[in-house]
């Protein structure tokens, strides 16, 4: 995979911006107990420009009535297409916390950013935690004092291939409504995620989009070759593998685009038309509440009408290329 010569000669600069930006996010997170939200989102700015988003690249779509960046007291839940959809996501709504695989806690540097912001994390292993993890969405989703929480409801990311793995139902049984939201970097992405031997068997193999050169003029010119497999080939959960997809990203093309859909919500009291439960759902006789059987088909019902939500509009940006 051929590398963009501009792209090489900005990356000095963009490296020494990025730990500059990344010393700055831990001494904020060591020295204040709720780092502010507007510094921390201005530094995801900084950051995703480091790996080339641009200002001018990042487009939002709301297709909600609600404020993108102070929603309502809800659960948001994304589709996991890249390692940097915590940044996009932190840049474009006004840093929100998020909820993570415990693992990621004792990351150096990345883990203390991760606990000054907020994050939840859960041990996925064990079925107390993931029950303590549901608990903390409720908690968070109802304190309009805290940020609001961003779930990765396929657990891990997916490089952006449809369909999607099937959304995990935890984050649907907090009872309060769920906001999907759908990352698209573009179509193209596994041209340099899983390098040029792929290309004729990509999107065959399900690799659709992780992030996409703004220009093929841009990201086309003569230089190096990298050679590496994309997140789910390769595993999806190694911080090494994170640090190629970063590497990658930053060489392949000085600039990427990325659209971000902020769909209407799912779930109890959520409005929208699809936000319906299913009809016949049994209740017990003397305290009228939701049997535990009952519970599972209602947040696997609204984890499903989510998962078909976010995979709806990413063919629909697609379709509209």
């Amino acid at each position: 995979m051929r590398v963009s010569p501009l792209a090489c000669l900005l990356f000095p600069l963009r490296f020494v911006v990025m730990s500059v930006v990344e010393a700055a996010v831990v001494l904020v997170c060591r020295g204040c107990a709720v780092p502010p939200r507007a510094f921390l989102a201005a530094c995801a700015r900084a950051i995703i420009w480091c790996v080339g988003f641009g200002v001018g690249n990042v487009r939002v779509v709301v297709e909600g009535d609600d404020d993108p960046a102070e929603p309502p007291p809800m659960i948001i839940v994304s589709n996991h297409a890249s390692v940097i959809d915590g940044f996009v996501l932190s840049a474009v709504l006004n840093a929100p916390s998020f909820l993570a695989k415990a693992s990621l806690r004792d990351l150096p540097i990345y883990g203390t950013i991760l606990k000054g912001i907020g994050v939840e994390f859960v041990e996925r292993s064990s079925p107390q935690s993931r029950a303590d993890a549901v608990a903390a969405l409720v908690r968070r989703a109802t304190d309009r004092s805290r940020p609001p929480i961003v779930v990765f409801p396929e657990g891990t990311t997916n490089s952006g291939a449809l369909p999607f793995r099937p959304f995990r139902a935890g984050a649907f049984r907090a009872g309060v409504p769920v906001r999907p939201v759908a990352i698209d970097y573009g179509p193209d992405a596994w041209r340099w995620m899983v390098g040029e031997e792929a290309k004729a068997t990509g999107p065959a193999k399900g690799w659709s989009v992780s992030v996409s050169a703004a220009s093929s003029a841009a990201g086309g010119a003569a230089g190096g070759a990298l050679s590496a497999r994309g997140d789910s080939e390769a595993g999806g959960d190694g911080a090494g593998n994170d640090l190629l997809v970063i590497l990658r990203l930053a060489l392949v093309a000085p600039f990427h685009t990325v659209t971000v859909r902020l769909l209407p919500a799912l779930g109890p009291g959520a409005t929208s038309a699809s936000a319906t439960a299913p009809t016949k759902l049994r209740t017990g006789a003397s305290t009228k509440v939701l049997t535990e059987a009952d519970a599972a088909d209602q947040s696997k019902h609204f984890a499903d009408a989510a998962r078909a939500a976010v995979e709806s509009a990413l063919r629909r940006g697609r379709e509209a290329r």
